[in-house]
This record gives C-alpha cells, structure tokens and sequence, in this order.
C-alpha cells in the first residue's frame, strides 16, 4: 500500500524488517532489483538477507523470504554485525550470483576497528519469480581481507600513483571514524563495464581529485577503485589471505563533496550513483550536506551528471532499483531508506533533469578581456574550455560555482572570435 507522495517522491511503501519483528529495527542499505516484482535487501545492522515484494499491497508487510547468512561469516559476539552496504547481481552461464560487501569501516562513533565488517562474499540465487518463494538463496564463500589488501595496495604503490596516495592505510587507524572525511567506508559495490570486474565506491575518504591527498582541503573527490577478480574471493569458506585481491587503475568522480552511498546499474553504460555527505546529511538539508542522484557512463574519463531531482530530509537513500532501460530524465528509481525503524519505506523518484552548466557572456572583449557569468548548482566544480573554431577545444580553468551565478573573467581573450563551452 503506497503513501501519498511527498515533495519529488512519487509513491511510499513500508516493509517490515523480520519475519514477525515489529521492535528490532532495521537500516536496509542496498537494493538487488530481481525483476519487476521482487528485491533482495541487504540491512546493515543484521546478516538476514530479505525478499520483498517491489511494491506491496499491505503495509509493513513480512519479507517474503530470509536468508540467514551469519552462521557462515564467522563473526564474532562482540559487536556483532557485518555492517553490510551494498551488493550486485551478475549472471554467468544463465546464473545468478549476488556479491555482498560489508563496509570494511571503524566504528562511525569513537573509531574503534570492527573486523566483524570485514567480509566479502557471494550468493547463488535459486528460483525464476514465479515459485513459493519466488527466489532463494545459497551460500558461495567469503574473503576477510579486502581491507588489508586495499591499504598495502595504496601503501605499495602497486597503482604507480606514489605510496600512500590516497592514504588509505592512516584512514583505517584506530580512531578514525568511518564519517570522518579521512575515514574509510565503502557503501558502492556494482559491476564495471567490462562485465567481469567490479567498481569500489567509498563513501570515505574523500581525496583530492588532481593530486595525492596531503591536507583536508583536499578531500573533495569520491573515490572508485576497480576490483578485477571478485569470482576468485569466493571459492571457499574463507578464501585464505592476505594478498588475494586485484585491484585496477582508481580514479575519482566529483559528487560535489559527497561521497558514494550507492552505484547501481541494470543497462550497458547507464549507472546512477546516489551520493550523499561524509556524515548525517544536514537539517535542513543543503549542499554538500544533503543526497543528490548523478548519471554516469561507467568511464572513468566522463565525468557524472548531476540530476535536478531533491530527495527531502526525512529519507535516506542508500540503494537502488533500477529498470532495464536507459536512464533519462523520466525513469521512475525505486530506493530503500535507511530509517533505523522496523518498518522501514522504499520509495520512488523520477532520475530527474540533467543539470546542465550554462555560460553568459556579459560584455563584448574589452582589452583583451571577456567577462562571462557560470550559472548551475552552488558548490559544482566544472572545466571552463575555449575554441577558436570549434572543433579544438582547449581547457581555460575549473570553476567551484559559489552561488547560481558565478562570475569569471578570460584576460587571455584576443580580438578574435572565441567560443566558450563548460564541462563537468
């Protein structure tokens, strides 16, 4: 039974956490979109992999089916949660698997290391929808050591960027909380593009974005690390390590200062990433304090585009169902919200209009000087680039828009014509 829509919400809808639960609350944290009826929903406060219905027709009903995957992750009884983030289905040979991926993070309070968060596994999906219960899941293997893998990777210089470039090994001390912007937590965990490999999205740290990371002001880029082998870290009950993991060329995405809470995609060069704050988002929410939806191709050398569409501060997005379709403006994104209730919604939006940089040139060149106005978002970072006939392009310096309307000048401007463009 939905909800009337509230603001750019289109339609609510409440599930109940567990199976004739109404107290233990629940924080679902990401989306496996099985077909047009039914999801997989991962909670980051228990390991009880849940069914539900897309779109039920009673509130707060039961999953439709559990899964408990703890008795194979060999936690321990203090804090005892996975802390599990995200997820993504791949199909080998007309098999589904579903990888699952904790958040590898130190405590969001005091820093204390929790090594009950580190686990990577997998899933075989059992089922076609139309069963009772329509899906079912068994257990593949796991691997604890990514985190280990990922800091000796960045400490080694095994990317050829400089040892500890991003710093990944001082984000994982004792002490360092996981909402810090130097902390490490990993909610973004989606297929690449190249069908085999698998994209990290880290909610932090953030990192500088041109550069090695060496003071705070810095830390404004998301950043994604490819994982090249995920099928190979699953083989057994645990696979052994360290020293496992593959990893390939990082490389960040300007969120506007967000880091990644979700990277979904159903659709060959279609992905959308929910990005949202470091930390809580702000009350009222505003940037770079609040969740904002960007498109993106899956390049590493395209940069993402920010969607018009405003999710309001009572909802907190942490995963997507998405069509399999290409993403416009009109697509209808189912999200889960991570409501720390026992009947927690999912909701939809529209992915929104693309919001698209604009330049206004403000007086003809006057001593070899065009002043021009940027008008987009407040706190957006784009690539100012000038032609002569347009066809060559050539960079002229990256605006950080302060307010709708941003002025900058170009002294460099001659008395010839000169096109200007902005690039995201």
């Amino acid at each position: 039974m939905s909800i009337p829509a509230s603001g750019q919400i289109l339609q609510t809808w409440t599930q109940k956490s567990l199976v004739g639960d109404s107290l233990t609350a629940g924080e679902s944290s990401a989306a496996v979109g099985m077909d047009a009826n039914y999801m997989f929903i991962v909670d980051n406060e228990h390991e009880k992999l849940r069914l539900f219905a897309c779109y039920p027709a009673s509130t707060c009903p039961d999953p439709e089916y559990t899964f408990d995957v703890r008795p194979n992750l060999n936690l321990t009884s203090t804090n005892p949660e996975d802390d599990l983030e995200s997820a993504f289905m791949t199909n080998v040979s007309g098999t589904n698997r579903i990888y699952w991926l904790g958040s590898h993070s130190n405590s969001k309070n005091s820093g204390a290391i929790r090594p009950n968060r580190f686990r990577f596994f997998a899933t075989q999906v059992g089922g076609n929808g139309t069963g009772s219960p329509p899906y079912t899941l068994t257990y593949v293997g796991r691997y604890d050591h990514l985190r280990t893998d990922l800091c000796a990777w960045d400490a080694g210089n095994l990317h050829g960027l400089g040892a500890n470039y991003f710093g990944l090994s001082a984000s994982t001390n004792s002490g360092v909380t996981s909402e810090d912007l130097s902390g490490f937590n990993i909610e973004g965990l989606c297929l690449a593009p190249d069908g085999a490999s698998a994209y990290l999205g880290f909610r932090t740290p953030l990192v500088n974005g041109s550069g090695a990371t060496t003071a705070s002001g810095q830390r404004t880029n998301a950043l994604i690390i490819p994982l090249l082998n995920c099928a190979d870290l699953v083989t057994n009950n645990p696979v052994t390590g360290p020293g496992k993991a593959k990893f390939g060329t990082p490389f960040t995405l300007n969120l506007g200062r967000r880091g990644v809470r979700s990277i979904d995609s159903s659709y060959p060069g279609h992905y959308l990433i929910t990005a949202g704050p470091p930390g809580n988002a702000s009350s009222p929410p505003v940037a770079p304090g609040n969740f904002r939806l960007y498109t993106w191709t899956g390049n590493p050398g395209q940069a993402p585009i920010e969607r018009l569409t405003d999710i309001t501060g009572d909802y907190d997005p942490e995963g997507a169902v998405l069509p399999a379709t290409p993403i416009t403006s009109s697509t209808v994104i189912q999200f889960v919200s991570d409501d720390s209730t026992a009947c927690w919604r999912s909701f939809t939006t529209l992915a929104g209009a693309a919001n698209v940089p604009e330049l206004q040139i403000l007086a003809p060149f006057t001593n070899h000087t065009a002043r021009l106005n940027l008008l987009l978002q407040p706190t957006q970072t784009v690539t100012v680039e000038y032609s002569t006939n347009l066809a060559n392009w050539t960079p002229l310096k990256t605006v950080v828009s302060t307010n709708a309307t941003t002025p900058f000048t170009d002294s460099s401007a001659t008395n010839t014509r000169r096109f200007y463009r902005t690039r995201f």
